[in-house]
């Protein structure tokens, strides 16, 4: 049947073209094909219903336009192709459409010219039209609607099911959807141009067995499109081909700066890019219960990207682009599967600042994602520019099982309550710093990390060992223990104990900070050491050490907490001050000093004390000085403790600054050896305490590897001089009655015990209070050789 012109004739005196009322409904019912060539009109594009109904192909050729306000089409046998340019609706009156064709196979194409608002919706049947059309509907063949104005699908649009044929929607103004208005297909393409596509209901694109296919294009600036689908199987963001009226082929998820949401019930395939058309514009989120992936051509690219996973991986390890060099880009994922578990993996090209945020919900985004999270599972984060991480970065589960690797180009740094929590942990950076100080971490295992031009520093909550984490291709480099640049700092931070147990190497500075034992199984090359602990000892003796300046604090007063370091390299060493780093993880440590708690420092080589070692108070701990070469101190460089022993094999012991050895009411010990002959090395001692120095022992002691008793010298000189009383319980000696002079100075009596003899060639004693008895067997020159004498009592 087709529907074209009669002329007139005769009696017929009017030629009539098409179907035309003004206005009232049209109805057309063939058994056959319906061929449109002329025009059917209600007379208006906004009043009368026009219902078709073929078993054959239905067409129209461009004369045979269909104006009116509501268009129903029912096919049996074959194809609806109204591809012309009709009018349904008008700016004003929304139109609707409905169609049907029950033939296998057999698609529906429709345009629609109108500005306004096109609405899929229900046409009642009516006479000859004998079924009621609800939404747009095939047996397994395409379908296709475009309309120039908004297109609102109030029914269905269905291919009848989720793995067959393809339904394309083109439109100009908004394209959005009604519970009821689903849209079910093997592929779903979508292009506008002048409106946001929200398609957020049911849909159903793909099966559990059969992938489903969407893609989907606004062209105007700040237009969004939002897609949830509801098929437990996969989803494959792909390309879909132009067809006839829908003109342009569409080639994965593009807007022109306007959000993109994706959520689907099964798996999210990126096999085509989902882009808001810049790295410094609009947010992308994705939403999946199966796995995350994307192809190489499936690239991200937004100014904030937030994806929830309930079921399997997310993994987006292409060249995505979040951010600019200019404008920093965020990110935030969730993936809440334990059984698996679902793991994490983000790359990021960016060459500027990548952050790791927040991304609220939003409507089928139906979670607010914070920070990156996994139940077990690992998280690998790379980025092509610096990294900040704003929110946490965990495994939610209590066992802390994940691995978590982040790679950046830039500085890596965290806020106080980005808190990162995992099993192990590996930061690599080519350029710029590590920071992950500002947060009490949680890595209970492994960590790692390369700062190739910069520094690192780590904080952590729990105990962790430094070691090796594995290389991920293409994303993490691998790392083992801790580099950094040659003259880059490294600190380390633990709430508990912290152990060294790889080495740590750099001509910067390495601060060792915790709240239990710090101490060592591997070698500390440092220009500056600096430990602190609130709680137990520093235990700091490898044999590999090798540190120019040491600073060292202890304040356990309870067990009370030692303080042992051990140098090895025979260049000075300095007992200084090594200052906080600059984001403040570390605090500023300045000479060494505990609670109470011994003190003991041995070095290969020099070792000046240009400020304090001291126990606290002259009444507790014993504070050992051992070198090979000179032992000196600058007026800040005091020693405070009980007992001072001190050791020397090449150089001299000049310790003449206001040292604190015991108290008033207790007396302190004082005990050296210097063993250079060559020198030969002297020995001098300042103690400002008014109470009692006894010359005596002092046992070995780890490093300090030999017991010290007496003051003792090989041929070198020595002169000890105290505020107080001077009790020489031990031997006072230059080696031989030839040899060296001693020179004592007291403030009370000065007296010697049975075996605190004086040998030396020359012996002179000056006392401003109390006696001076020497009254033991002391050796004061030789047979051979005039010993010398000379005493003042004031």
């Amino acid at each position: 049947m087709k529907i074209d012109s009669v002329t007139s004739s005769g009696i017929f005196t009017n030629t009539v073209t098409g179907v035309a009322t003004d206005p009232s409904d049209v109805t057309i019912v063939t058994a056959g094909a319906l061929n449109i060539a002329a025009a059917i009109t209600t007379g208006a594009a906004d009043a009368g219903i026009v219902r078709l109904q073929a078993a054959g192909d239905i067409t129209q050729t461009a004369a045979g336009t269909i104006t009116g306000g509501t268009l129903g089409v029912y096919n049996t046998a074959g194809n609806t192709t109204l591809d012309q340019d009709n009018v349904v609706g008008t700016v004003g009156t929304p139109g609707v459409f409905a169609a049907e064709t029950t033939t296998a196979g057999k698609s529906i194409t429709f345009k629609d010219t109108t500005t306004g608002e096109l609405q899929v919706g229900q046409v009642t049947s009516s006479g000859i039209f004998t079924n009621t059309v609800t939404g747009v509907l095939t047996n397994k063949g395409d379908i296709t609607v475009a309309t120039g104005g908004a297109l609102t699908l109030n029914q269905a649009v269905s291919t009848s099911a989720g793995d067959s044929k393809t339904v394309r929607l083109q439109a100009n103004g908004d394209v959005t959807q009604a519970a009821a208005g689903i849209i079910t297909a093997g592929t779903l393409g979508v292009y506008d141009t002048a409106g946001n596509i929200t398609l957020d209901q049911s849909n159903v694109v793909g099966t559990a067995g059969t992938p489903g296919v969407f893609a989907a294009e606004t062209t105007t600036a700040g237009k969004s499109i939002t897609f949830k689908d509801s098929t437990t199987g996969e989803l494959q963001i792909g390309q879909v081909t132009s067809s006839g009226i829908f003109t342009n082929t569409v080639t994965g998820v593009l807007t022109n700066k306007g959000d993109i949401t994706v959520a689907t019930g099964g798996a999210l395939t990126l096999n085509k890019a989902v882009s808001t058309s810049a790295g410094d514009s609009k947010t992308v989120r994705l939403q999946a219960n199966g796995d995350i992936t994307q192809a190489a051509a499936g690239i991200v690219t937004a100014g904030t990207l937030g994806v929830y996973d309930t079921a399997g991986n997310i993994t987006l390890d292409q060249a995505n682009v979040v951010g600019t060099a200019g404008t920093a880009g965020t990110f935030a994922a969730q993936d809440t599967d334990s059984a698996t578990p679902g793991a994490i993996v983000f790359k990021d090209t960016t060459t500027g600042e990548l952050k790791i945020g927040a991304v609220a919900s939003s409507g089928v985004f139906t979670n607010t994602v914070t920070g990156v999270q996994t139940d077990k599972g690992d998280i690998t984060l790379s980025t092509g520019g610096k990294l900040t991480i704003n929110e946490v970065i965990k495994d939610t589960n209590a066992t802390l099982t994940a691995t978590i690797r982040l790679q950046a180009n830039g500085d890596v740094s965290q806020a106080s309550t980005a808190v990162i929590t995992g099993k192990n942990l590996g930061v690599n950076t080519a350029v710029g710093d590590i920071d992950l100080c500002a947060a009490p971490n949680k890595v209970n295992g492994t960590f790692g990390a390369t700062a190739t031009t910069g520094s690192v520093g780590f904080r952590d909550s729990v105990t962790f060992t430094l070691g090796a984490v594995t290389a991920v291709a293409g994303l993490f480099n691998g790392a083992n223990g801790i580099t950094a640049a040659a003259a880059g700092d490294i600190t380390l931070v633990s709430d508990t104990t912290l152990d060294v147990n790889k080495a740590l190497t750099t001509t910067g500075t390495i601060r060792l900070h915790a709240a239990g034992n710090v101490t060592q199984s591997a070698a500390i090359t440092a220009g500056s050491l600096s430990a602190f602990t609130s709680s137990g000892d520093i235990t700091l003796n490898n044999a590999g050490n090798s540190v120019s300046t040491f600073a060292a604090e202890d304040t356990d007063s309870v067990t009370p907490g030692n303080v042992s370091f051990f140098d090895s390299i025979a260049t000075a060493l300095t007992i200084s001050t090594v200052l906080a780093d600059a984001g403040g993880c570390a605090t500023t440590v300045t000479g060494a000093t505990t609670n109470k708690g011994d003190i003991t420092i041995v070095t290969g080589g020099k070792l000046t004390l240009n400020q304090a070692v001291s126990t606290g108070a002259g009444d507790v701990g014993t504070v050992r000085l051992q070198a090979a070469g000179d032992i000196t101190q600058a007026a800040a460089g005091i020693i405070t403790g009980l007992n001072l022993g001190v050791y020397n094999t090449s150089g001299i012991i000049n310790l003449n600054q206001s040292n604190v050895i015991g108290t008033a009411g207790t007396a302190g010990t004082f005990a050296a050896q210097n063993t250079d002959s060559a020198t030969p090395g002297a020995v001098v001692f300042n103690d400002t305490t008014t109470g009692e120095l006894k010359i005596g022992s002092v046992a070995s002691s780890g490093k300090f590897t030999n017991t010290v008793t007496g003051v003792v010298t090989d041929k070198g000189d020595m002169t000890l001089a105290t505020a107080g009383k001077l009790t020489l319980n031990q031997a006072v000696s230059t080696g031989a009655g030839d040899v060296g002079t001693v020179r004592l100075q007291a403030a009370g009596n000065i007296t010697q015990a049975a075996i605190g003899i004086i040998t030396a060639g020359t012996l002179g004693v000056y006392d401003t209070a109390g006696d001076i008895t020497l009254d033991q067997a002391n050796v004061v020159g030789t047979a051979l050789t005039t010993g010398i004498f000379a005493a003042q009592d004031t």
